[in-house]
């Protein structure tokens, strides 16, 4: 499959385009080859199932990429059109590690322990359906497309929204997986709000420091001293809450904390369409 492009005036309304197709593919048969790029080495033949080819042109528009070596999917936007870099399913090779859907790859969206018939196989009923639907967009994406439509893109292809994780480690607290491919995510994802094409809901609400702006802050109790120190009656202390911050220290009583909240965003109705002929 050659790559092509449509030139549109107003490529986000090229996106509009996206709810009169079959996106879903809900039961399809998936045309094989399936086209596998090894990024940043070639793979090795003999460890693709029947069904897939390996993309050696680099004219020619990959289904899927695999990530070859650790650190890699830097190089995705080097190798790749950069819309589409943004937008193909990438599958991470961990070369054997143990790890888990937490140590993906930045950008990737699966994992496998080696490259082998067997393990593509097993990711047969999760690529397909990504397949079809990249196949679908990829003639839709213009030569310079606005972020806000390869956002789109990337969400129809893997049929999902965008839903945040907790991560105590992030001084955000709340992490969203698309930010390594757009570092202005959320701005992103508000001008489709605006637009109808995605759906804000609540996510969490989290306790912001005024001083460094973390969210890594923890609520405490805090003694208050209410009673007259003598030798006959004793100290008598209330509990308040108070707040510490720790990524710079800073204590605050929980009433100067900022409040902020966090939302995950969904596909909207107008984005899935009827079964319609291939």
């Amino acid at each position: 499959m050659s790559l092509q492009f449509l030139d549109t005036e107003d490529t986000l309304n090229g996106a509009a385009l996206f709810s009169h197709r079959d996106l879903r593919a809900d039961g399809w048969s998936v045309p094989k080859p399936i086209l596998v790029r090894g990024i940043p080495y070639r793979l090795d033949n003999e460890s693709l199932p029947e069904g897939f080819r390996q993309v050696l042109d680099p004219h020619e528009v990959p289904d899927v990429v695999i990530l070859t070596e650790p650190n890699s999917a830097r190089f995705l936007s080097e190798r790749l059109q950069p819309a589409l870099a943004m937008v193909v399913p990438v599958v991470d090779f961990g070369r054997g590690e143990t790890r888990g859907i937490s140590h993906l790859a930045p950008r990737a969206d699966m994992f496998i322990y080696t490259v082998s018939r067997t393990c593509l196989n097993s990711l047969a009923n999760q690529i397909e359906p990504m397949v079809c639907r990249l196949r679908q967009l990829v003639p839709t994406l213009s030569l310079n497309p606005d972020p806000e439509t390869i956002l789109l893109a990337r969400l129809l292809v893997r049929n999902r929204g965008l839903v945040p994780r907790h991560d105590p480690g992030s001084r955000n607290i709340v992490e969203y997986a698309d930010r390594c491919v757009f570092p202005d995510l959320l701005a992103l994802a508000e001008k489709l709000v605006e637009r109808g094409l995605l759906k804000r809901r609540l996510f969490d609400a989290l306790i912001i420091c005024p001083h460094c702006d973390s969210a890594r802050v923890y609520i405490r109790p805090r003694p208050t001293c209410t009673g007259i120190e003598s030798s006959v009656l004793p100290t008598t202390t209330e509990q308040s809450l108070g707040s510490l911050c720790l990524d710079c220290g800073h204590e605050m009583l929980v009433s100067a904390a900022v409040e902020r909240p966090t939302y995950a965003y969904d596909l909207t109705l107008q984005l899935k369409s009827q079964r319609g002929s291939r």
